[in-house]
């Protein structure tokens, strides 16, 4: 079964196992994060959904965790990467199985990583906390990356000199064959929404992080998606860990600061801790399940003109 079909399949289900929840990522997107460092994809909402639901991951040998995940909206698949063995997989939301798509010893030193495709490209960009600027070509064959300039701030930034801790991406547009995308990035040392000028590797800042009036200071345990249903309809989500609790919550993210200078978070949803500190996020829009009438419709409207032709007939 492809992972197309296995998300299908895993939003149709849920669709009919639970009451309608909350539209806070509105009634058709599947959100999916790592928990239990790394070993649970945790699928944290979906048409229907009611609570967060985890499986364990699936190596099918010694590995037993990602560090990160990312939604390809080309083929409607989900992939993961792991820092220690350097390697992109396959993983299929409904078994849980991860298989080896690529892997580049020595590709990135650092497990506080992000993963996220370009979707003009349909190649998929690997940063890290070390300034680590990585891209993985799916589409060659054999599947290849390259190493690309190191993050750094850009002369003209008002945070130029500062070491970046860059630990989470997502492009805009995020779908199939866009024909324009923007990079942002989340720095985890300095609170920074920034945008990433890719292989070129400079950083230009957004804004600083605020929740309700308030700094807010984050760890290196987040992630970052944005949710596109057309070219143009951008909404990015984040999740979080830090300000005055400490714990972890989703938030929707604003791709443009205030006045001030503040790219002020608006919460979604608070995590109860269930599978452990959460990292990394994959937003997708959720697949249409036919409604079942349809067919039998169809099949009517289709049996009509069958008997009507044998009468004229």
């Amino acid at each position: 079964m492809t992972a197309y079909k296995t998300i299908l399949a895993g939003a149709a289900f849920a669709a009919l196992a639970a009451p309608a929840m909350a539209a806070t990522f509105g009634s058709n997107a599947v959100v999916y994060a790592l928990g239990n460092e790394g070993r649970t994809l945790v699928t944290l909402a979906a048409p229907g959904m009611s609570m967060p639901s985890g499986i364990a991951l699936d190596f099918g040998g010694p590995l037993t965790s990602l560090d990160a995940i990312t939604y390809r909206p080309k083929t409607r698949e989900l992939y993961g990467y792991d820092n220690e063995s350097d390697t992109v997989f396959l993983v299929d939301p409904m078994t849980g199985s991860a298989t080896v798509v690529a892997t580049q010893a020595g590709l990135t030193g650092n497990d506080d990583l992000d993963i996220d495709f370009n979707n003009v490209l349909d190649a998929a960009r690997i940063v890290t906390a070390e300034e680590e600027n990585r891209v993985f070509f799916l589409n060659n064959m054999p599947p290849s990356f390259i190493s690309a300039t190191d993050l750094f701030y850009g002369a003209t930034d008002p945070n130029f000199g500062l070491d970046p801790n860059i630990v989470a991406n997502a492009y805009t547009n995020a779908v199939p064959d866009a024909t324009s995308t923007v990079q942002y990035v989340l720095d985890s040392d300095w609170d920074i929404l920034a945008t990433l000028a890719n292989n070129a590797g400079e950083l230009t800042t957004v804004g600083e992080l605020f929740v309700d009036g308030m700094a807010f200071d984050v760890t290196e345990d987040i992630g970052l998606d944005i949710l596109s249903f057309a070219e143009g309809d951008n909404t990015a989500y984040a999740l979080l860990t830090g300000g005055m609790g400490g714990g972890q919550s989703i938030f929707e993210v604003p791709l443009m600061a205030d006045a001030m200078g503040r790219i002020n978070l608006m919460p979604v949803m608070a995590l109860d801790g269930e599978f452990g500190t959460l990292q990394s996020l994959a937003v997708a829009p959720a697949p249409v399940p036919v409604p079942a009438a349809l067919p039998l419709l169809a099949a009517g409207v289709a049996a009509l003109g069958l008997a009507a032709r044998r009468r004229r007939g």
